[in-house]
């Protein structure tokens, strides 16, 4: 079966989902072309060579302030007429299109007739996923028509629809040696690094080590309880399996490792994201972590104090995906969903 799939490279969490299913999509016999779009687009393809074939696109690009979203810059990434010549350079024929809410990809199985999946969180949002007392009626309409789909696997921590999955954990994740270290891991790339310095090595916090992601420009903080480091797979990994807790921006797919970890976390979303916000809610409503709407040194060490490891339940639906897939989707999605949440086999 010839199969293009495509993924948004605009955060971490679509890239790894990429990395944990295209290589076994690929060993269950189906032929893949690859596409990606988005700010990291160009650089992700040039460090994982297992996406091969492969082709990156610029296309549609959110960019960030100093913890919100910057529209201004958003509308300057903006380049239509490259995404208009970039969807008509996919090739097909395709029997198959699989989507990580990836518009390129989405859009030309709609208008090629070429079934397509769709397997991202943002799927959830077809359904009852938690939302916060406000409905952004705009980002309810780019939930539903940002990428279209035939089949839509919503991933969250609930079965919110009757074809929502678990999310899907990176092996690297599953693997992990957990332990309770002393350190606080930070990650909330929306904000610059003199801003995580100041918050983190404020007097409220000076009883606690932080470790903080991604440093881009070599800066070495003031704090003396506070390291930045530059991203690292591995470093990341190893952090966030000994932390005491983490403080996080509301990404769904760091809160899914965090869970499934059992890691404490405090959730701040990034302004103007809508989907962050929904993630919060789904955490308070569902009782998995608490949040806060901004930064206060004072509120995360009083948060910081009451918390406690818990693990969360998340059945594993990586290998019930690759064997409905290749096997032909024989079975609905809704009965695919039944099966990963129940443990029950795929007949």
């Amino acid at each position: 079966m010839s199969v293009l799939y495509g993924f948004q490279s605009t955060g971490n969490g679509h890239f790894s989902r990429a990395l944990t299913l295209v290589p076994r999509l690929k060993a269950a016999g189906l032929d893949l072309d690859v596409i990606s779009s988005g700010t990291t687009s160009e650089s992700a393809s040039r460090r994982h060579p297992d996406l091969e074939p492969y082709k990156a696109f610029h296309g549609l690009n959110f960019k960030y302030g100093d913890g919100g979203i910057s529209y201004l810059g958003t509308l300057a990434a903006f380049r239509p007429f490259q995404l208009w010549d970039d969807y008509q350079s996919v090739e097909g024929p395709y029997d198959l299109v699989i989507t990580d809410f990836e518009p390129i990809s989405a859009w030309w199985g709609r208008m090629n007739g070429v079934k397509t999946v769709g397997i991202a969180h943002q799927y959830a949002f077809w359904g009852d996923a938690p939302r916060p007392a406000f409905k952004d009626p705009f980002a309810e309409l780019v939930f539903q028509n940002y990428a279209p789909v035939d089949v839509p696997l919503g991933l969250h921590w609930r079965r919110c629809t009757p074809t929502t999955l678990p999310p899907i954990i990176r092996p690297e994740i599953r693997a992990a040696e957990v332990s309770t270290g002393s350190h606080i891991l930070v990650y909330l790339p929306a904000y610059i690094e003199e801003t995580i310095d100041a918050l983190f090595s404020a007097p409220e916090m000076a009883d606690y080590d932080v470790i903080a992601y991604p440093n881009r420009k070599n800066y070495v903080p003031e704090g003396e309880n506070v390291t930045i480091k530059e991203f690292s797979s591995t470093g990341f990994i190893g952090d966030l399996a000994s932390a005491r807790a983490v403080v996080c921006c509301a990404g769904f797919t760091l809160l899914s490792e965090c869970l499934y970890l059992g890691k404490p976390t405090i959730s701040i979303p990034i302004w103007g994201q809508y989907e962050q916000t929904c993630n919060v809610t789904a955490l308070e409503e569902w009782g998995l972590g608490k949040s806060i709407q901004s930064p206060r040194p004072d509120i995360i060490a009083g948060l910081l104090e009451k918390a406690e490891p818990v693990k969360h339940s998340l059945p594993a639906p990586t290998d019930y995906i690759v064997e409905w897939l290749s096997g032909g989707m024989k079975e609905t999605a809704e009965e695919l969903s039944e099966a990963v949440w129940n443990g029950a086999a795929v007949t």
